[in-house]
């Protein structure tokens, strides 16, 4: 095959399968329940059906938090007008940074409604059970509800 066909080729299949999805970008406050969870800020990047990635960043006086979630959505309903719901599963891992360091990984189910108030901005309200296991100063049975509320805008 000629270079310039291939070329061509190429092309052709990275405008098709850009062309072929959304890309949402945005941020969230966040909450939770457990003995690690703690509120910060959350960045959320979502590629259609794909897993949803976000992470999460709080900082107090004596330690900071990280973290990073994955999630798969296994249903996007409409609930009613504007308002959809959503479940699905996915992963979460976290890092302390204190005078005692800890780490932490599990799985999470998160639970949420979304909505587009206007076409481009979606507005979302999360709950996500987790379980999971800490390490390092938090050693044991890492369990609780991970939240956000937040919004994305679509590409």
């Amino acid at each position: 095959m000629n270079k310039k066909v291939l070329l061509l080729v190429l092309v052709l299949l990275i405008v098709v399968t850009m062309s072929s999805f959304a890309i949402g970008i945005g941020a969230a406050g966040t909450f939770g329940w457990s003995g690690t969870s703690m509120s910060g800020g959350f960045l959320t990047l979502k590629v259609d059906d794909w897993p949803l990635l976000g992470l999460d960043f709080s900082g107090y006086t004596n330690y900071i938090r990280l973290g990073v979630t994955a999630d798969w959505w296994m249903a996007n309903e409409n609930l009613s007008g504007m308002l959809n719901w959503y479940w699905g599963v996915g992963g979460y891992g976290r890092v302390i940074l204190s005078s005692a360091t800890s780490f932490g990984v599990g799985v999470r189910v998160p639970i949420g409604l979304n909505m587009f108030i206007i076409d481009p901005l979606e507005l979302f309200l999360e709950a996500a059970p987790s379980v999971g296991v800490g390490i390092g100063s938090s050693f044991g049975l890492d369990w609780g509800v991970q939240g956000a509320l937040g919004f994305r805008f679509w590409f």
